[in-house]
């Protein structure tokens, strides 16, 4: 069966904002902040340059998107889409000022758009002839892979080829290094469905153009406009291009008013009706990863090339992070008129009832204008309550308040409004025992025993005559009743009936019957549903929805801290909107929430805590031990912390906890709720009963740190030290206030062992601040205890921070405090020693000391004795750095090589970056310059593979040293890394380098708009 679409257009106007229109001939306008489209420019260079965030630069164009109303109608034709069901084709329609942004990094309540898989996200192009519609593609396409110049070209055509002759495809004859007539007559001979085409690409006096064939020294590159002309005479239903910038499209107005295109742009006007274009360079490891994602998708049975796409960006993502920018880096664009109205959406089974038949049921009205987010929780019940799907018992279960009344609600109400009902009778029956007003808890009128159950179900199938009967009659007349017609029963709150006799009942009804049941505790059904916190993006929606209806407004800075505060869950979140419009101010409310008063907490978890005090006492003790974890914890973290010796009982504690949605689970990490926390707090009373499972937690970590401890001689593991260093730094913050007290004995002894083994991590990973701050307290508090050794130990640290940033002044105070603590020690740990010889010959060479080669020689002397080779990686290093900087480029060459031999066999990656980084301007100085340009390319795999900050600023400074000193022919690509360089070191606080280059781009900016002007002006002597 053929994919189906529903069509949906967000036309971005720089002057008349946002338009949308869905398919259904619904339309919505919105209009964004000014600010919000100047932070995109930024984010969106960070993103491919400097290694920012594709989600932050996502959630910038999603305000700019879908402003107001226009979030709404996308939402509500999403819904749509859905039910029924098919996928959303979203065209973009961009402005000239608005098409060179990369949207495919657009995202919607969490989800990216070119990546989801109820989405295909595409840019519309314009035809500037008139065309065929798209044809299906054959069981067997026929794909024509082409090349150009690929002389160091980083895309292999042959891998490409190889890969897709394993696929179920007609594959031809490899197209390589050809010329444009090549292309055109092997396009009308062999007339393929897809052209995947791969050469060089590069933007040029505002156009796109491609390197097709390299002769001798020269390379031929054709124009944007040029290469479409090949379509004249066929024309394939998909054009795939692996070429750098293939889709970039140039920003601003060319000056001799021509406008400005992109390769793609220029495909898609002119002949095929699809065309996918990279709007950034690429690796061959990217081209193939997307060639094997789209081709496999392509195979599946009814798929069409634009869904092929959307699921290979999505693969891409996977295989190498949403946090990198290569899933966006593929764009999908579909040819069409100038001016197109989506028609509805329409198929063979298309077929809508004038009027709905009416279901009996006794559900009470939505208390709410429109239903923010759970799309995934409510796709899963939507495929779970069916008649014919084989879950009869169905539970949503979740914390207090994390919206599953509202959830199960919205759910029933979809089916009854449906036009083709799934059930004849929807039953609702609350269990619920309180509700949370503003003015506290407050009873609620509920039912608890089967009767209940029964009266309900009765009074709404029309069977009133049957409550006349003894109990069991009613039962078996009930479920007699029920084969004839489906229905659909919904308990809430589920958790509070008493009677074992209801869950006897609705496990044994017959089918086509379905039950749905909401509850905080974990009950035994055929399939369920757990619903935790809403995400970031949602519950900020959540509280601007309710506050508009309230007419209440406020900046998104107090929506968005309000909404962190209520821990994302809808119930504190209509609490907080309810204090609000009571007139109480933000900062009042936040108070109360940070405090756990009123009965917000008690009401949300009161009753499961003190059931779980009176039912089980290791599951209780452990719930308070688990609290003094600021973050998410591991099992074993669990345990230890709360002196559970045997895993079975951790385990048995943990499914309790579980269960009752006092502890929520992601992966293999556990996680309180803060609001849960508060209430332990408060139930606790005396901190004094949080002493043993803190004490316990420092001994912990120390042995997590002193396992996990990075050393220079190897590659350390740093996932588990990211999964709790939330922890670590939340435990640092309570010992230091607890050193304040002076009662708190040993206080000051964990906070010193905890610090120094902390400070290892917080340095090789580049935390200045942090590192800083530690070193300043650590020195107070290790004069105290007289442990003189970790003193010197973290000053050592902030010693070789300071040098990172190149402070020889920051870098001498820390070496004069160690040489203090020093005179304290009876003997001197050789590895402390060694770093101090290190830091102080490093410090001389940031003064150009010419001691520090004297010191450095030293140093070197003093690993020999100890016999820690490992260690002369970083000292050679810092020797070769010196002798460059005095431009004796030889020495600085040997001991480069040197460095690298030793950093390489010991895996020590960080000094591998910086001889990377100091390579290739040493090797061009001493006149090899085609091995400089080879030592780039070294230091760009290396920086994709690894992606550290540190590096990236390397790799930004040598090239724009090199490319500035080739002259006006690199000109563009220093300037270009001139502004990488930076943005990287302005990140890493290298103060003085980032001075520099803050000088040096405005410069080279203003070179390069001469060197235009005076190339434009095309002199008659031919010069210029």
């Amino acid at each position: 069966m053929a994919q189906r679409f529903s069509e949906f257009e967000l036309r971005l106007d720089a002057v008349h904002g946002v338009h949308s229109r869905s398919a259904d001939g619904h339309e919505a306008s919105g209009q964004w902040v000014d600010a919000d489209l100047l932070a995109i420019g930024p984010l969106a260079a960070n993103v491919f340059t400097a290694g920012g965030s594709p989600k932050r630069l996502g959630d910038a164009m999603e305000r700019l998107a879908f402003p107001g109303r226009v979030a709404e109608h996308f939402a509500t034709a999403w819904q749509l889409a859905r039910r029924n069901p098919s996928v959303l084709r979203v065209r973009l329609r961009l402005d000239a000022t608005l098409a060179p942004l990369p949207w495919e990094f657009l995202r919607f309540r969490d989800r990216w758009l070119a990546t989801h898989a109820d989405f295909v996200l595409a840019r519309h192009v314009a035809r500037a002839v008139g065309g065929r519609p798209p044809d299906q593609l054959p069981d067997r396409p026929k794909i024509l892979v082409a090349s150009g110049s690929q002389q160091e070209g980083p895309i292999q055509a042959g891998a490409i080829h190889e890969l897709l002759s394993t696929r179920h495809f007609d594959v031809l004859e490899l197209l390589e290094d050809c010329e444009l007539r090549d292309l055109d007559q092997a396009l009308v001979r062999d007339r393929p469905h897809i052209l995947h085409l791969i050469a060089h690409g590069r933007v040029r006096d505002g156009q796109g153009e491609i390197a097709l064939s390299h002769r001798g020294d020269s390379t031929h590159w054709h124009a944007a406009d040029q290469l479409a002309t090949v379509f004249d005479r066929w024309q394939p239903e998909l054009v795939l291009l692996h070429t750098c910038d293939s889709a970039a499209r140039p920003r601003g107005e060319a000056s001799d008013g021509e406008q400005r295109v992109s390769i793609t742009d220029a495909m898609a006007a002119k002949g095929p009706l699809r065309v996918v274009g990279m709007s950034a360079p690429i690796s061959n490891e990217v081209a193939v990863a997307f060639s094997n994602e789209f081709y496999r998708e392509l195979t599946r049975t009814g798929a069409t090339i634009e869904y092929a796409v959307q699921l290979a960006r999505r693969g891409l993502g996977r295989e190498f992070g949403f946090t990198r920018p290569w899933f966006g880096v593929a764009n999908l664009l579909l040819s069409g008129a100038a001016e197109h109205t989506p028609a509805p959406e329409t198929g063979p089974q298309d077929q809508v009832a004038s009027q709905a038949p009416r279901v009996r049921h006794n559900l009470r009205q939505r208390d709410y204008a429109t239903f923010v987010g759970r799309d995934r929780e409510l796709r899963q019940l939507s495929n779970l309550l069916p008649p014919d799907s084989s879950c009869p018992v169905i539970g949503v279960f979740g914390p207090a308040g994390s919206g599953k009344s509202t959830l199960a609600l919205e759910i029933v109400h979809r089916v009854i409004e449906a036009p083709k009902p799934a059930f004849d009778t929807v039953i609702w029956v609350s269990a619920q025992t309180q509700v949370l007003t503003r003015a506290g808890v407050q009873p609620h009128s509920h039912v608890n025993a089967l009767e209940d159950v029964l009266q309900s179900t009765a009074l709404t199938m029309g069977r009133s005559e049957l409550l006349r009967l003894p109990v069991p009659e009613q039962v078996e007349r009930l479920r007699l009743a029920m084969v004839d017609q489906p229905v659909l029963i919904v308990i809430d709150n589920f958790e509070t009936v008493d009677d074992h006799r209801v869950l006897e009942f609705v496990s044994e009804l017959p089918a086509p019957t379905r039950v749905l049941l909401t509850s905080r505790e974990f009950v035994e059904c055929s399939d369920h549903i757990r619903l935790g916190p809403m995400g970031e993006s949602e519950a900020i929606r959540l509280l601007e929805l309710e506050l508009s209806r309230r007419g209440i407004q406020q900046s998104r800075d107090q929506n968005e801290r309000l909404a962190a505060a209520s821990n994302a869950l809808p119930l504190i979140i209509k609490w907080v909107v309810g204090h609000l419009a009571a007139g109480h101010a933000p900062g009042s409310v936040l108070a109360k929430l940070a405090s756990g008063a009123d009965d917000l907490a008690a009401y949300c978890f009161g009753t499961s805590v003190e059931s779980l005090r009176m039912r089980n006492h290791d599951a209780y003790q452990s719930l308070i031990s688990a609290s003094v974890f600021a973050g998410s914890m591991s099992r074993e973290a669990f345990g230890e912390v709360a002196a559970l010796d045997s895993p079975h009982v951790r385990d048995e504690c943990i499914a309790t906890l579980l269960g009752m949605n006092l502890l929520e689970q992601t992966g293999e990490r556990l996680r309180m709720l803060p609001v849960i926390k508060r209430l332990i707090l408060k139930l606790v009373g005396d901190m004094d009963e949080l002493a043993e499972p803190r004490t316990r937690q420092v001994a912990y970590y120390l042995r997590f740190l002193k396992k996990y401890n990075p050393k220079q001689d190897s590659t350390p593991e740093t996932e588990p030290f990211w999964q709790e260093v939330h922890n670590i730094r939340a435990l640092i913050r309570a010992l230091q206030t607890e050193r304040a007290d002076e009662d708190a004995e040993g206080a000051d002894q964990d906070y010193v062992k905890l610090c120094v083994e902390y400070s290892s991590f917080v340095w090789v990973h580049g935390l200045w601040a942090e590192l800083f701050e530690i070193a300043q307290s650590i020195a107070a508090s290790g004069r105290k205890t007289g442990d003189w050794e970790a003193v010197a130990k973290v000053a050592l640290d902030a010693a070789l921070a300071y040098m990172d940033r190149f402070d020889a002044d920051a870098m001498r105070e820390q070496l004069t405090l160690v040489l203090e603590m020093f005179e304290h020690l009876d003997r001197i740990p050789p590895q402390l020693y060694e770093t101090f010889l290190f830091c102080r010959a490093a410090a001389a060479a940031i003064r150009r000391d010419a001691a520090a080669q004297q010191y450095f020689e030293e140093d070197l002397e003093f690993i020999e004795s100890i016999g820690e080779r490992w260690r002369k990686a970083g000292t050679l290093w810092w020797m070769g750095a010196f002798n460059a900087r005095q431009g004796r480029w030889e020495d600085a060459q040997r001991y480069f090589d040197q460095a690298m031999e030793i950093s390489e066999s010991a895996g020590d990656r960080r000094t591998m970056a910086l001889v990377y980084g100091w390579r290739p301007a040493a090797l061009y100085f001493l006149g090899r310059k085609s091995d400089a340009f080879g030592s780039i390319a070294e230091l760009e795999g290396f920086v994709q593979r690894y992606g550290q900050l540190t590096s990236k600023g390397q790799l930004a400074d040598s090239a724009a040293i090199i490319h500035l000193a080739e002259g006006l022919a690199h000109l563009q690509s220093g300037l270009a890394y001139a502004e990488a360089a930076h943005g990287v070191f302005r990140d890493l606080g290298r103060k003085e380098l980032a001075a520099h280059y803050e000088a040096v781009v405005p410069a080279l900016h203003e070179i390069v708009t001469r060197l235009a002007e005076l190339q434009r002006k095309e002199p008659t002597n031919g010069s210029t």
